[in-house]
């Protein structure tokens, strides 16, 4: 079970839907341990920086494609887009894929150790209104440390390629789901899919609404 990060405190509702999604996984007779692989923890944004022209010049040309001509600033986010990435050498792109398949190893290990699921927040705080989120004129990097906290459980399995699934167990008194993620190791979609479903059967979310929804 994973609970702690960089960024400060989680917001107490995120811990206590893991906290409780927990004993729940106890009550329906999963063994549960206090571990997970500490490489996620490990800074990506430095050895990956090579990567991020490269990245956002294949997204550029994937979306200019699905256009049918060529993608403009006022076709992405406002933090997807950047005039302003540095350039990277064929030996630094290079050297940043090598880091990243190390790192990739160093997480994936810890399901070989005999561990079947990672149970973590799904995110760091509980559902955050559109407006919170907007880009403020020369504050853009808060708006990315805003993300970074938002992704941060499930950036690392998106990097790895492994399975992973987000479950809205708990809910705020404000009426706002709070999901919890499990992780599965390579290719174990099916049991990912059986637990989720023995979560959902145990307790029930589909009548569940906030009170603004679409």
């Amino acid at each position: 079970m994973l609970t702690r990060a960089s960024f400060g405190d989680i917001h107490p509702e995120c811990l206590t839907a893991t906290r409780a999604t927990a004993k729940l996984l106890e009550s329906l007779g999963h063994k549960l341990e206090e571990s997970y692989p500490e490489s996620v923890f490990e800074e990506l944004r430095a050895p990956l920086r090579p990567l991020d022209r490269p990245a956002f010049a294949g997204l550029l040309r994937n979306l200019s494609l699905m256009l049918g001509r060529p993608a403009t600033r006022d076709d992405v986010e406002p933090y997807s887009w950047s005039d302003e990435l540095p350039p990277a050498t064929a030996e630094e792109y290079a050297g940043a894929i090598e880091w990243l398949t190390k790192w990739r190893r160093r997480v994936i290990q810890w399901w070989s150790a005999g561990f079947d699921l990672l149970l973590t927040p799904t995110v760091w705080e509980p559902p955050v209104t559109l407006e919170s989120m907007m880009p403020v004129e020369g504050k853009m990097a808060e708006l990315r440390e805003k993300i970074e906290r938002h992704v941060f459980f499930t950036r690392p399995f998106n990097l790895t390629g492994q399975p992973a699934i987000s479950v809205p167990l708990h809910w705020t008194p404000e009426g706002l789901p709070v999901g919890v993620q499990l992780v599965g190791a390579i290719g174990r979609e099916d049991l990912l899919i059986r637990v989720a479903s023995q979560l959902e059967e145990a307790q029930p979310w589909f009548s569940l609404r906030p009170p603004v929804h679409a």
